[in-house]
């Protein structure tokens, strides 16, 4: 079941700001039927003292484990940070609250199939927080439940409790690193739109973003707040939003060039550097066996003459047999495959074959003289060695 058209925004959190894409209604849900925390105003199950974050709490702390969750940081440290410093927690406080509404939100859908309540068809919207909390403590109280139900139901409500808590702490935090970036007067921002293509905008509000189906995503490019506009649109380059920064002039990635960057490009970028030093080392291997500068396949020709062979007649246009001087190539790919045919040659072909294929030879023993700095004399030597030893091999 869909449940990405619920209205899941805590009471009491400011909408709207610096970082909304856009405005959403406010929903004040109740569950005093389920109880008050003894240690804070959230609400908890039937017969539980605490809720959920507060139990966690307790448990972390009588185990010597530090809760995940922090309070959010005091204003005396934040007015010690840098612009940069501040909006670098901000950030990840920004993505542990996304991921927290994550969590909360799928609470909220698996909570569905706990209720009882009849499915929704696909046209009928979804069922509201309010329903699902009724129908959850409706069936802890009923004294027609199961057991397992009622157990279901009740880890249902500790869910939902436990992702409200989370919630609202980090949009807490939230609120502090705002706060403070409202005291110092606002300091300058960058925000890149994730894509090959996107541009840096000084807020996620900006007129040009936000105008599809689906919000625009943003990269917070922490590292540049708190600079003058001229930093940031130098450092943008091309990407920079002329509605956001007026003095960004209008170019191209050539004329422009940017050194902002998303993850996705950084990525892309890594991936590239990973696939050029393969194909570096491929082809550097390539030359390490080959013959040839570049790597490439060594091709070596000569004319066999007087040599057998099918033609094609014509005058009739059939294929005969006859005897002709011919055009003959050798392809090698790696020294070694070269010295083979070069010995196998030497040793299996007759006097007039050998006088042929000479210039192929020749050939070979000049590459193999430039590759290892010798001269053609010494591996011609050398390969008279070998060819002497094959010989002596293949006479056993």
């Amino acid at each position: 079941m869909s449940v990405s058209n619920r209205n899941r925004v805590q009471p009491g959190i400011r909408e709207g700001g610096q970082f909304a894409t856009e405005t959403r209604a406010e929903t004040d849900v109740s569950l005093a039927a389920a109880g008050d925390c003894d240690l804070c105003d959230r609400v908890t199950a039937p017969g539980r003292d605490l809720c959920a974050g507060c139990e966690e709490t307790q448990r972390d702390r009588t185990e010597g484990k530090v809760n995940q969750v922090q309070a959010p940081t005091d204003a005396d440290r934040l007015a010690r940070m840098t612009p940069a410093e501040v909006d670098t927690e901000l950030n990840e406080a920004m993505h542990a609250a996304a991921t927290a509404q994550r969590k909360l939100e799928y609470a909220l859908s698996s909570a569905d199939r706990a209720t009882g309540l009849p499915p929704r068809r696909w046209n009928e919207p979804p069922y509201g927080r309010e329903q699902i909390v009724e129908a959850l403590q409706t069936r802890i109280e009923s004294p027609d439940s199961a057991d397992w139900q009622v157990r279901i139901a009740r880890r249902s409500l500790d869910d939902i409790a436990a992702g409200d808590a989370a919630v609202q702490v980090h949009r807490a935090e939230i609120a502090a690193y705002d706060a403070e970036w409202n005291r110092r007067g606002r300091w300058s921002r960058a925000f890149l739109v994730t894509g090959g293509d996107g541009h840096v905008h000084s807020s996620m509000g900006c007129s040009t973003c936000n105008r599809g189906q689906r919000p625009t995503q943003f990269q917070f490019m922490t590292e540049f707040s708190g600079n003058d506009e001229a930093d940031i649109v130098t450092a943008a380059g091309w990407r920079a939003c002329t509605v956001c920064y007026p003095s960004a002039p209008v170019g191209s990635p050539r004329s422009l060039p940017t050194s902002m960057w998303s993850k996705e490009d950084l990525d892309k970028q890594q991936a590239k550097a990973e696939r050029e030093a393969k194909k570096a080392a491929r082809n550097a291997e390539k030359i390490a066996k080959g013959l040839t500068a570049d790597g490439s396949p060594m091709e070596v020709r000569w004319t066999a003459r007087n040599a057998p062979g099918w033609d094609r007649d014509p005058e009739t246009g059939k294929r005969v047999h006859a005897y002709r001087d011919r055009s003959e190539r050798a392809e090698f790919a790696t020294e070694r495959s070269a010295v083979q045919w070069y010995l196998f040659e030497h040793v299996s072909s007759g006097a007039e074959t050998h006088a042929d294929q000479a210039p192929a030879y020749e050939a070979i023993e000049q590459a193999l003289a430039a590759k290892h700095g010798k001269t053609v004399e010494q591996i011609r030597t050398e390969l008279a060695a070998k060819v002497a030893a094959k010989r002596r091999r293949e006479s056993r």
